[in-house]
């Protein structure tokens, strides 16, 4: 048996598990999609917020500066890439906030936008008039490397990405240029990075911890596995 957490595995062979016969289990996600949508926010808040230079500035005993005329949301664009069960989350949340919400994905329809609230845009479109861009697309040929140089290049000046995704979605030596020599990404003072913290959370770990038990106890009885991997 072969046992993992969560319902996909991007690193998994799993033709050569099948090949051997050993069956492939999996486990409910628990909630994730909220606690993802959580961390996106938090995110977002802390950088158009400036949360961060802001407690930096109080912690070295000083008060307000230049830096703490802050922009509102309200009124702003909010640019979903990608509008499944944490992008519609997200949308949600900017609606709430009085964001003007537009969406793409590579299968987006102008119906399915509408039914979330949302205004299906081009992706050009989205990415040259959104205040915030938060990316929540699955990985995939037509999705990897998606935010390149090029991409990029049409965001705002004062606009803010958002990544509660993968990683592999973005060319990440085309977020900076010039590119600096050194680890760029761990000294950048407007980067703000989280150790893939969007499915940790309490009940998601119960979930996880429940469905291994529950697989591997049907399998050592010798009963079907309740959550098979597909």
């Amino acid at each position: 048996l072969f046992l993992f957490t969560g319902a996909r595995n991007n690193l998994l062979d799993h033709q050569a598990l099948i090949n051997r016969g050993i069956p492939i289990a999996c486990t409910s996600g628990g909630p994730s999609k909220e606690t993802t949508a959580e961390l996106t926010w938090a995110l977002i808040l802390a950088a158009t917020k400036n949360i961060v230079d802001q407690t930096q500035l109080l912690q070295q005993g000083q008060w307000r500066n230049s830096d703490s005329v802050l922009p509102m949301l309200s009124g702003q664009r909010l640019g979903i890439i990608g509008l499944g069960a944490i992008g519609g989350i997200v949308a949600k949340v900017g609606a709430a906030f009085g964001m003007d919400v537009v969406c793409w994905s590579p299968n987006m329809t102008p119906e399915r936008a509408k039914a979330a609230h949302c205004e299906f845009v081009p992706l050009d479109t989205l990415l040259q008039t959104s205040k915030v861009v938060s990316l929540h697309l699955v990985v995939s040929p037509n999705t990897k490397g998606l935010m390149n140089k090029e991409r990029l290049q049409l965001m705002r000046a004062d606009s803010v990405l958002v990544n509660t995704a993968r990683s592999a979605l973005i060319v990440t030596a085309d977020l900076m240029e010039p590119i600096p020599q050194d680890s760029p990404l761990r000294h950048t003072p407007n980067l703000l990075m989280s150790p893939h913290l969007g499915f940790i959370a309490e009940p998601i770990f119960s979930s996880f911890a429940k469905g291994m038990v529950d697989s591997l106890t049907a399998w050592l009885d010798g009963k079907p596995i309740p959550l098979p991997f597909k």
